[in-house]
């Protein structure tokens, strides 16, 4: 019987990540990896088997990593929705290799502008600031084609904006779409604010 390698599966896939984010996905191979554990390749293969197996349990272990670093607090269905956005920037600015492989095709992943649950969070957010399910849908998927167009080109280096006025930009797209579905300028402003300042009630 051969013996088991002294390097759990965990390990592996913390240096990967690490790569990943570091360097890039191209870079992510068996032998960088070794090389960054200081090991032979041996213990990688033998959890693996293959690259593909490997990259592909790296995928399920970049998503947890971003559902543990890039967690939302559950405030309303709005601000919810409207922090993802902000972290999807955040993300494209602080890891951009990380967005890249996440959300550009990399990791065989698709976008999908009506992920996650689209349906009820549409529901939800037409409930909340008391307009249509179409229109909450249509505000929705309008949102993220802003954030996933924004996020890319600064991970593709084609947008030449401060951090801050990136995200200004944000809040003011946020407040002129809320605005055309009838909601206040004054709500729409209010909503953007930081959870402690949010109230819990219906915006009228």
């Amino acid at each position: 019987m051969s013996r088991l390698p002294k390097i759990p599966k965990e390990l592996i896939l913390q240096a990967s990540l690490d790569l990943l984010i570091s360097e890039g996905y191209a870079n992510v191979t068996i032998k960088n990896v070794a090389k960054k554990l200081n090991c032979s390749t041996q213990p990688i293969s033998w959890h693996f088997g293959s690259m593909p197996a490997l990259r592909e349990a790296l995928l399920d272990y970049a998503l947890q990593y971003v559902k543990e670093n890039y967690s939302i607090p559950i405030v309303n269905p709005f601000y919810s929705f409207y922090l993802t956005g902000r972290n999807h920037i955040d993300m494209a600015l602080k890891a951009p290799h990380l967005f890249r492989f996440l959300y550009m095709g990399e990791s065989g992943m698709q976008f999908n502008v009506k992920y996650p649950n689209a349906t009820y969070s549409a529901s939800q957010v037409a409930e909340f600031l008391g307009i249509s399910i179409p229109k909450a849908i249509e505000f929705i998927q309008t949102m993220l084609f802003y954030t996933q167009g924004a996020s890319s080109m600064i991970v593709t280096h084609t947008i030449n904006e401060t951090p801050d006025s990136i995200f200004e930009s944000f809040d003011r797209i946020s407040v002129k779409l809320l605005v055309s579905y009838g909601i206040a300028l004054e709500t729409a402003l209010e909503l953007i604010k930081t959870p402690a300042n949010l109230s819990s009630n219906t915006p009228t």
